[in-house]
């Protein structure tokens, strides 16, 4: 299950395993994501 495609988007809950990494594209963090 690692093996993403940059097509593929979201996942559920029940999908997460400990330990996974994912590369997502970055972005800056302002104020309203905070709040």
């Amino acid at each position: 299950m690692g093996n993403f495609s940059p097509e593929q988007r979201g996942m559920f809950f029940e999908e997460f395993e400990v330990g996974l990494k994912i590369i997502t594209p970055g972005r800056t963090v302002t104020e309203a994501d905070i709040v």
